[in-house]
């Protein structure tokens, strides 16, 4: 196949600069030019130009004719990158056609289908649905969503085999989902799980005869709940689809189930997309790989990945895809992307040593760059996590002072392997003044008022949550010091063991851990009725019960603090039975959380408020009986789960981001910390490592799609039980091995995001260590290889010296911060306490002022927030009428599927609101198209349906007329309520105002449905009046039914009637 230009040549052509043409490389130009029906494997290491490198493939196709552009499908693992890949893709398109290398400009329409590898799983699933008997518009779940679904499953069991497990029930949880995962994803029956668990048992036999294999046969006995846990998975299954949700897993699965069954399937779109690029494969999993190789087994298929980057095997992902990727598609060349344009020469020195362990025959190893930086790597090891954190903050301090050899101002990083890691870091940086941004829910949930939120609602649902009561009652609210607190635990642990006689007790304290039957939640509330005497003294809280007394050592000033504390916990533990957005606001309140925040001049808290609100809403929309406690639960997974997915946060210069390693993959920064290289840290030993697939919840690995590549299991029956304890202990070391290799190439990943300068770092001790940590083997290694320079190996204290330095500090602290501040406040509060009340030039103002609050409390009736649509159903709503008022302002959750219907309304709005109010013309909608990530297409049946909505509304009589105004918000009392009134549109006719409101529904199908929205615009008809001074005689209201093109005036007698609530 000949071809008219090479990529040289078209470098060269598209270049602004013909000075500066950036040529590809002998390995880029090999991978470009590469026949179009070939197999091809490139593996692109670390900031090798692998995006650029496709784009140009891309370009060389499309330029020597050899595929239109609308043939070309590339899919990636994360949205950041499709829309980089897409972004380049169409600009070096539309460069071509400037060159006059392609004839015409290409439609949006026609051009290259980039997306994710769900996403297109996502496509083919709901194309195809109807197929196989699905619903195509399922609502998709996010991992922390699904955890609520299946977290109702476990709660509503009846199994008895349940209460044998003796775990909490969090656990089973997890359990559950991973094994539904695993099983979906790698197409293993619950018959084949249950026979796996049958063919163990025999080997495992009861309890009494593992005398002296335990260690070893209790991991093998954790398999024994594999038939519950089998039962439950297929229970969770069922419940998602009896409620119209999946997770990615199941589309991908089922998609390949629909490409199997009918293979006119995988033709289509074999016709369509002639050339396939799959880039960061080896972050796909066996599912994935299945899926794709079964649609396109004919060629044309190029996949881009590196094998050292291969980090999320925990989620799924499969290490060996890249590696067998020709044994699933076919023969092929392999080629290579080995220069890196993004790191220095040292950086990229030690990260080369450290993969080094892990190298894979036929990768290559990578190297820098002529132009690269080659700026030393540096290293350190403090005594104490507090003094590297202080190095890490002074060493931040210092370069970002000095601009990148661009001139601008470096973007930072600090890269921890666990959040934990992270308390000291903040705290330094912030000391020394050096700007931060911890990213994602981590960073949220640090934030002072967003912690105290929620520990407030760990406390009302859960008796065992002392550490969220302590820091509560330790702040500013009540101030309770050290010692009181001691005393609340003495107070706890009576409580405990009150009913219990004395030989008893000896025994129950011998038989479980310190104070874990102990709830200091329980402590605080019995002293709401208790009084400080018998507190002190220790006599019998109630009639019966409490053998002898046991005094507690409580001030009588803590007493108060903490009896105070009690009665708003116990009086907010009354309003659990009120809907959850309802009681976060109500212990917001009680708490002053957001009165605390306002007063703080250094921290604006709003944007966190607003983001734990879309949080609440998040679970609202996934759980089918939103609770406190499950709310709770959902956002612990939330994080978890977040730490260790990709971010696609951009860098922010000047400003040091705080993230984890394996969020990190896909980022760069210009000067990038690595704390915390320590043993048993990185490398970390990993939960269950040992245990492989002998975990509870783990699918076996005989099972999976990627068996052949994973530590293996040889057990044989009929063995003896020393060869059975030996195979387990052969599979713990494989496996140890096994995560090494992943934590090899998770370290890998974190040296490479630095573009110029890199600091590795570590501490023997930190707080509560009772010996030092030694410096990690990467730091070691990377030391004796010279790279970096020497770090002391063993410590010079003999003892914990954060033992020492915390010894003497002040507790609780000041709520009005230093001493300097106080003195200003109290200096301020002095001024205005001291100013004549009734004196002065405002004494009349203000004594009207006055006036007017005395009648308004004297008849205060609770203003609350309703909106316009829903005042007809207030009569119907007794919680409105309830103690406490709902929310005042919870922003509105945006619609998610299946939910279209709303969302096409929120569209519609969005153009309707800007038509003609902003200038915009009715043909230009592409500022308010709203992108759709789950579909492949970019047009799908809401656009058709929102283009109908716009067709409808250009022929109306409306669409000639200039509104007076649109989409106005109006606040108007009603019978004590605040009633928000979201007007869409007002007109002028003549001398007559007419209100117009727009919707996309369907029109009312009774009488009762007409009333309802009569009275909706009858209150927007008043409130517009007493807004806009117009007599509410001249002012009409229309209800314009847009998708039926039906139109519903309403009459003066209908405007004329608002019913009275009670």
């Amino acid at each position: 196949m000949t071809s008219k230009y090479s990529a040289t040549r078209i470098a060269h052509a598209i270049a602004a600069d013909p000075a500066k043409v950036a040529e590809p490389t002998a390995e880029q130009q090999a991978i470009i030019e590469s026949p179009p029906t070939e197999v091809a494997l490139v593996v692109a290491g670390a900031g090798s130009g692998k995006t650029e490198t496709m784009a140009n493939r891309v370009l060389w196709l499309l330029a020597n004719g050899h595929v239109q552009a609308h043939e070309i499908v590339g899919l990636t693992f994360t949205r950041k990158a499709a829309s980089e890949l897409s972004e380049r893709i169409n600009l070096r398109i539309d460069q071509l056609v400037d060159a006059n290398i392609l004839p015409e400009k290409i439609d949006a329409f026609s051009r290259p289908t980039v997306t994710t590898y769900n996403a297109f799983a996502s496509s083919v699933f709901r194309d195809h649905a109807a197929r196989i008997g699905w619903d195509a518009d399922a609502q998709i779940l996010t991992e922390a969503s699904a955890w609520s679904v299946a977290f109702d499953v476990v709660r509503e069991s009846r199994d008895p085999r349940l209460a044998a497990l003796d775990v909490a029930m969090d656990t089973v949880v997890a359990a559950v989902l991973s094994l539904a995962r695993d099983m979906r994803e790698h197409g293993a029956t619950p018959e084949s799980v249950r026979a796996v668990a049958a063919d163990l048992a025999p080997i495992i036999g009861p309890p009494d005869a593992l005398p002296a294999y335990g260690t070893e046969f209790d991991r093998l006995r954790k398999t024994e709940s594999l038939p519950l846990l089998v039962d439950l998975a297929v229970d969770y299954q069922e419940r998602k689809r009896r409620r119209g949700f999946m997770e990615f897993s199941d589309q991908v699965a089922l998609a390949t189930r629909i490409v199997r069954e009918f293979p006119e399937v995988a033709r289509s779109y074999q016709a369509r997309f002639s050339i396939v690029l799959l880039d960061e494969y080896q972050d796909t999993s066996v599912g994935q790989a299945q899926l794709l190789s079964a649609l396109f087994p004919a060629g044309g298929v190029m996949a881009v990945g590196d094998p050292n980057q291969a980090i999320y095997g925990w989620r799924g992902a499969s290490a060996s895809n890249l590696g067998r990727f020709h044994e699933a598609f076919g023969a092929g060349p392999r080629y290579q992307l080995s220069m890196s344009w993004r790191n220095g020469h040292q950086i990229l020195g030690v990260a080369n040593h450290i993969i080094a362990e892990n190298r894979e025959s036929g990768v290559s190893t990578l190297v820098p760059a002529d132009k690269a930086s080659n700026f030393a790597v540096e290293s350190a090891f403090a005594e104490t996590s507090a003094d590297e954190a202080e190095l890490i903050a002074a060493w931040f301090q210092t370069n970002l002072q000095i601009p990148t050899d661009k001139g601008e101002t470096p973007s930072a990083a600090v890269l921890v392997r666990r959040r934990a890691d992270q308390t000291a870091v903040c705290a330094a940086l912030r000391a020394a003044g050096v700007p931060y941004h911890v990213l994602g829910l981590g960073g949220l949930l640090e934030e002072p008022a967003i912690a105290d939120l929620v520990c407030g609602l760990a406390v009302i649902s859960n008796p065992m949550a002392g550490a969220q009561l302590v820091r509560l009652l330790a702040g500013a609210r009540w101030r309770v010091g050290a010692a009181d607190l001691y005393a609340l635990h003495q107070v706890a642990g009576n409580l405990s063991t009150m009913f219990i006689s004395a030989e008893a007790r000896s025994q129950f304290r011998d038989s479980v851990a310190a104070d874990e039957a102990a709830s200091l939640v329980d402590a605080l509330d019995y002293l709401v009725s208790a009084s400080w005497d018998d507190v002190v003294a220790g006599v019998q809280p109630f009639a019966v019960g409490w053998p002898e007394p046991r005094p507690v050592n409580m001030s009588r000033e803590g007493f108060e603090r903490l009896q105070s504390a009690a009665r708003t916990f116990r009086s907010l533990r009354g309003h659990n039975d009120l809907p959850l957005a309802d009681v976060i606001d109500v212990v917001s309140r009680a708490l002053n959380i957001e009165v605390e925040a306002l007063s703080n001049p250094n921290l604006d808290s709003q944007p966190a408020f607003e983001a734990f609100s879309e949080l609440v809403h998040a679970y609202r929309s996934v759980a089918e009986s939103p609770t406190l406690a499950g709310f709770l639960r959902w956002l612990r997974e939330v994080e978890n789960r977040e730490n260790v997915t990709p971010r696609s946060d951009p860098p922010e210069a000047g400003t040091v981001q705080i993230v984890t390693m394996h969020s990190a993959k896909g980022l760069e920064w210009d000067l990038v910390s690595v704390p915390r290289l320590v043993e048993k840290t990185m490398p970390g030993e990993g939960q269950g490592t040992v245990s492989g697939w002998l975990a509870m919840g783990a699918l076996p690995y005989p099972l999976r799609g990627d068996a052949q590549d994973l530590p293996r299991l040889a057990i044989d029956p009929l063995g003896d039980r020393k060869a059975t304890q030996l195979s387990i202990q052969q599979f713990g070391d494989d496996n140890r091995a096994h995560h090494r290799r992943e934590e090899t190439r998770l370290m890998y990943v974190a040296v490479t995001r630095a573009r110029h300068k890199l600091l590795l770092s570590g501490s023997f001790w930190k707080p509560g260590a009772t010996k030092p940590t030694p410096p990690s083997d990467y730091l070691v290694s990377c030391v004796a290889a010279g790279l970096i320079p020497e770090i002391p190996t063993e410590s010079t204290s003999p003892t914990n010296p954060t033992d020492a330095t915390a010894a003497y500090f002040v507790w609780p602290t000041d709520p009005l911060g230093s001493a300097t501040r106080r003195a200003a406040m109290e200096s301020a509060a002095e001024r205005v306490m001291s100013v004549e009340p009734r004196g002065g030039e405002f004494a009349a103002a203000v004594d009207r002022v006055l006036a007017e609050s005395a009648r308004h409390v004297a008849t205060a009736v609770r203003r609350i927030r309703v909106p316009a649509s829903q005042y007809a159903e207030l009569g119907e709503a007794s919680v409105l009428d309830s103690a406490e008022p709902t929310p005042a302002a919870i922003p509105r959750p945006v619609p998610t599927r299946p939910y279209r219907a709303a969302r096409l309304g929120t569209r519609f709005h969005s153009w309707a609101e800007n038509w003609r109010g902003l200038g915009v013309s009715m043909d230009s909608d592409a500022e308010w198209d709203e992108s759709d990530n789950d579909r492949m297409s970019p047009r799908d049946v809401s656009e058709l349906q929102l283009q109908q909505l716009k067709d409808n509304f250009a022929q109306s009589e409306w669409a000639k007329l200039t509104p007076l105004h649109t989409e106005i918000e109006i606040l108007h009392p009603v019978d004590g309520r605040i009633i928000v009134c979201k007007i869409d549109a007002v007109f002028t006719r003549g001398d007559r105002i007419e209100i117009v409101d727009w919707k996309t529904g369907k029109q009312p199908k009774d009488a009762a449905e007409r009333a309802k929205k009569v009275v909706q615009l009858a209150l927007y008809r008043r409130a517009y009046a007493a807004w806009s001074g117009v007599a509410a005689e001249r002012i009409d209201a229309t209800l314009y039914y847009v998708a039926d093109d039906a139109i519903m005036r309403l009459t003066a007698d209908e405007l004329g009637r608002i019913p009275e609530m009670p």
